[in-house]
């Protein structure tokens, strides 16, 4: 469930939010990279979390990207 509420695009509603969210998202990371050095090959449930936070973390990168590379290519076209 905490992949899945994480997944969701950030929307910023007030001025503040950024401010108040990206250090929780550095702590998210960190612990995720926790999960991604534990040893999960065991343990079934630890091995769908590991590949659960895999997703995330692909999904979590190259959000806007794409739209980045457009925006930049705009602005210098």
């Amino acid at each position: 469930m905490l992949i899945k509420l994480c997944n969701k695009p950030f929307l910023k509603e007030k001025t503040s939010d950024e401010l108040n969210y990206v250090p929780k998202t550095v702590h998210l990371l960190n612990e995720i990279c926790v999960i991604l050095q534990h040893d999960c090959s065991t343990n079934d449930s630890l091995f769908y979390l590991f590949t659960e936070s895999m997703i995330f973390l692909n999904e979590f990168s190259s959000f806007g990207v794409d739209e980045y590379k457009n925006q930049n290519c705009n602005n210098k076209c």
